[in-house]
């Protein structure tokens, strides 16, 4: 049988052949795997092929969809140390690989229709699979971190998402929070010791986050954590100032925690160096490997981002660590950093705005507590002044801007006789009608200055001659310089005063007519036509009236 060109992977089982890309599936095995048996070639899949393989060479066609695989076809990593950045190690040994494939056993029959050999087209579907399964693992961290409201929540659906994930062996995350304590007179000691060989020390990256504590926020995965054996801490202290160095003898994880945050570098551990020294508690997947590799990797979204947290996780022991798993887990740690930043600002404003609402509230319980002050001072004064227009002698009436009359006090209708029933503006029927048009004219100047005027008012009474009783008050009004615009004016009665001067006045014109009769009486006595006549009649007065 032969394999003509085509686009198709396939490899035919007797005799054994196959086309240029079915060596890519092929990997490191690729040629020698030519012109082996199939148990031979690939035996850690036979098992589960073998059945398959029998029912092929009886004539059924087979197909399956996207069948996980885990072959053992090599892998072309680069080596690297710790130190260097983003960079995972891996052995050149062969190791098992996770893979999904979509292929096809075609039966072939020969010229006797005997079932000669089997052409297998394949499709290599891993990367795709892979991906869709990372792409879905993200969307359910972001949707579940967009919901989150603090660090923790954030921790715990992050854990939650990863608990069952094959790409993610383990993991364990720490929250970043500000030390409660600065470095103590114990912690510098210790921090000396570890900065001793100062000739080993690395360069740590300027930063403003300050002294930090990394709280272990939870772990998932295939480790066992026991507090008390201290290789996963429940809290690591950390600052910059003061970065670690290699000779740094801290249990566990705290060296490598300290490192990642003070040179923000992402910190990698094989088996083949310390990881089993560092992390003995590590217990077989669920195909029975033990993770190779782990990472811890410090949660900041960029450069200038501040330190959110420290993530401890492992590398998938059955996949190559190419460009697209390094980006997976790029990306799962930038969705991290900012879910974290998210609640961190959200917390921040949340806490901003109830120092606003507290600062507010403080600031409204003092303006009500003056504002009450206020009031009751200005219902004092109230109280104080409509006492005193109650108790007044003067009458008081006050106008509203169109000059309508708002108040008037019990003097004032005592004053004018006013009924207290009858409305506020017939005040001018009680003005004498000879005395009504100056009143309004006068009157009518209040409202730009001040006015004082005398005018006469009718009681209702009648004199005992029958005329009509007159008052005579003294009125003074001015405007009120305020934003109601208010006339404000006072009647005084002043009928006893205007009663004294009209009688000093009268005495002053007796006094006046009696002076100008004595005068012309003297003048007359001192006439001699007159004087002998005037002495008779003076002389026969006296005599008749000597009191006189």
């Amino acid at each position: 049988v032969r394999l003509y060109a085509c686009e198709l992977e396939g490899l035919l089982f007797r005799p054994p052949c196959s086309n240029e890309p079915y060596s890519k599936v092929i990997g490191v095995k690729h040629p020698g795997i030519l012109g082996m048996r199939y148990d031979l070639a690939w035996p850690e899949v036979w098992e589960g092929l073998s059945p398959v393989v029998a029912s092929a060479m009886a004539g059924n066609v087979i197909h399956v969809s996207e069948a996980q695989m885990f072959l053992k076809r090599g892998n072309y990593l680069e080596g690297s140390s710790p130190s260097a950045s983003s960079c995972l190690l891996y052995s050149q040994m062969l190791c098992l690989l996770e893979t999904y494939f979509t292929w096809s056993m075609i039966p072939l029959r020969g010229p006797n229709g005997a079932v000669d050999g089997i052409f297998i087209p394949n499709f290599d579907n891993t990367a795709r699979v892979i991906s869709e399964r990372r792409i879905r693992i993200l969307n359910i961290l972001s949707r579940a971190i967009a919901e989150a409201r603090s660090p923790e929540a954030i921790a715990s659906l992050a854990l939650s998402s990863f608990s069952e994930n094959i790409d993610i062996p383990f993991m364990a995350m720490y929250l970043a929070t500000p030390a409660e304590e600065e470095m103590n007179q114990d912690g510098c000691e210790e921090r000396s010791q570890l900065t001793s060989a100062s000739s080993n020390r690395r360069t740590s990256i300027v930063s403003d986050d300050p002294c930090l504590d990394f709280r272990l926020a939870g772990h998932v995965g295939c480790i066992d954590v026991q507090e008390e054996d201290g290789y996963v801490p429940s809290i690591v202290t950390s600052s910059r100032s003061v970065p670690p160095d290699d000779n740094d003898q801290s249990p566990g994880l705290a060296k490598y925690i300290r490192m990642a945050h003070c040179f923000d570098d992402d910190i990698v551990l094989s088996a083949e160096g310390n990881l089993r020294e560092v992390l003995p508690n590590i217990v077989p997947n669920t195909f029975g490997d033990l993770t190779s590799y782990a990472a811890i990797m410090p949660i900041r979204a960029s450069a200038e981002d501040r330190t959110h947290g420290v993530l401890v996780i492992g590398l998938n022991t059955g996949m190559e660590f190419t460009r697209s798993y390094k980006d997976y887990v790029n990306t799962m740690r930038g969705i991290l950093a900012t879910g974290l930043a998210s609640v961190k600002l959200h917390g921040e404003q949340m806490a901003r705005a109830q120092y606003l609402a507290a600062l507010n509230k403080r600031k409204s319980d003092e303006l009500q507590v003056l504002l009450k002050k206020k009031t009751d001072e200005l219902r004092s004064a109230e109280l104080k002044m409509s006492t005193a227009f109650e108790c007044c002698p003067t009458g008081i009436w006050i106008a509203n801007k169109d000059f309508e009359i708002v108040y008037l006090n019990p003097a004032y209708y005592h004053i004018t006789g006013l009924r207290q029933e009858a409305p506020m503006d017939s005040w001018i029927e009680v003005v004498h009608p000879g005395d009504r048009e100056m009143v309004r004219e006068t009157f009518s100047r209040c409202r730009q200055s001040r006015i004082k005027t005398e005018f006469r008012i009718l009681t209702g009474h009648s004199n005992p001659d029958g005329t009509p009783q007159v008052k005579w008050v003294e009125g003074t009004a001015g405007p009120q310089y305020d934003a109601i615009g208010q006339v404000c004016g006072t009647i005084v009665d002043i009928t006893h005063r205007k009663e004294k001067e009209e009688y000093q006045v009268k005495r002053a014109e007796d006094a006046l007519e009696r002076k100008r009769q004595q005068e012309y009486f003297i003048d007359m006595v001192r006439s001699p036509k007159f004087s002998l006549p005037c002495h008779l009649q003076l002389t026969r007065t006296l005599h008749r009236h000597p009191t006189r």
